[in-house]
């Protein structure tokens, strides 16, 4: 499915109403040379998402993850297959920058 001609499309236009419906402040991923990682709470790498990507920041300093930030995006357009988002995705706060 993620190699249809509409999936891309389809999903960037989920993503963009995902942004206004749940709660929380939009952040873009830092630029740099490399992909950003992402993880579960478990600390097991999840997939990695490209630099200026804006993302949904829905726990800043969650207590469970010190340094980190919950994020509700990405889609499974960045996801490698292991983790859900019942464990939630982190990324490393030194990763994301305001809008």
């Amino acid at each position: 499915m993620a190699h249809e001609a509409g999936y891309k499309p389809l999903l960037a236009a989920v993503d963009l109403l995902v942004d206004r419906m749940v709660p929380g402040q939009r952040m873009r991923i830092r630029p740099g040379r490399i992909d950003r990682e992402f993880r579960d709470r478990a600390g097991h790498e999840c997939g990695a998402i490209p630099s200026n990507m804006v993302v949904v920041v829905v726990d800043r300093h969650p207590k469970e993850k010190p340094s980190f930030s919950r994020i509700y995006r990405p889609a499974d357009l960045y996801l490698n297959g292991t983790c859900t988002d019942a464990n939630g995705y982190y990324i490393e706060q030194n990763n994301l920058a305001a809008l």
